[in-house]
């Protein structure tokens, strides 16, 4: 590629982003690496023609996952401003004990995470409760997480979105292996509890 294509293509966008950085007009938070990382993309095609071409071919494979996760966000946000999460987090502290805290746990990270399918999210809503609730119970703290990551990985067997690339490049569909997931599913949501009762 020649220097011209080059800066057209992303060199001018890349400059100017480094220009306002070294003014102190920008960060360097997420925004300022996506600026650069697109810039950079565009100045390896050269032409946004060509840039636009290669996103729409690696979105096949990506499609669902660029849909879903607004939507999830959106969940999210009105999960956490209407309180759902808070109420059915302070429902189950106010019944837990120190022996069922991990239970509970698990049982509501795999609920609240059939509505909020992302682990960090659902994290930033639960994790306070639960923590504060372990803590006043006297549990482990971390016999409480894992009890929460048990029950977000448990219902993830439920809606395989993490599954979504893969299955893309391999030209299936999420129904193809939905059954094998559903089993595991059932299995986890048996094994885990007996496991967090045996060793509360």
């Amino acid at each position: 590629m020649n220097g011209a294509k080059w800066y057209h293509g992303g060199g001018l966008g890349l400059s100017a982003v480094l220009a306002f950085w070294l003014l102190g007009e920008l960060q360097v938070d997420l925004n300022f690496v996506n600026m650069c990382f697109l810039f950079l993309a565009l100045g390896a095609h050269g032409s946004i023609r060509s840039f636009t071409d290669a996103v729409a071919d690696g979105a096949r494979a990506a499609g669902a996952i660029i849909i879903q996760f607004p939507l999830y966000f959106g969940i999210l946000g009105i999960m956490k401003t209407t309180g759902i999460v808070g109420l059915i987090s302070d429902r189950i502290v106010a019944t837990a004990t120190q022996e069922t805290l991990p239970l509970w746990a698990f049982l509501s990270s795999g609920f609240v995470n059939l509505w909020v399918p992302s682990g960090g999210g659902q994290w930033a809503l639960q994790g306070e409760v639960l923590l504060t609730a372990g803590r006043d119970l006297g549990v482990d703290p971390a016999m409480t997480v894992m009890a929460f990551s048990y029950g977000d990985a448990w219902t993830n067997m439920l809606q395989p979105f993490w599954a979504l690339p893969l299955l893309g490049i391999m030209g299936l569909k999420a129904r193809d292996i939905m059954g094998y997931t559903f089993m595991a599913a059932v299995v986890v949501g048996l094994y885990v509890p007996a496991v967090l009762w045996l060793f509360r």
